[in-house]
């Protein structure tokens, strides 16, 4: 499920790091004290990896293609 700017805008930090899923790996995480960085969860070449970023909505977009194109083949 995409999510809406409205609800990554109204995100609420709890007492450990919340992970709000997008899809295909891709996850907006709300720190205890309030940040809000967009994480691209991966796997190259047999590694685990994580990517991130703070929120900008050329960065999602532009995730959320590199996650299509991914899993497309």
């Amino acid at each position: 499920m995409s999510r809406t700017n409205t609800a990554i805008h109204n995100a609420k930090p709890g007492s450990k790091p919340v992970k709000l899923f997008d899809k295909r790996g891709l996850y907006l995480e709300v720190s205890p004290n309030g940040g809000k960085w967009w994480r691209l969860k991966y796997r190259y070449g047999g590694k685990k990896s994580v990517y991130h970023s703070a929120s900008s909505q050329m960065f999602l977009s532009r995730m959320r293609a590199i996650v299509a194109t991914m899993h497309e083949g």
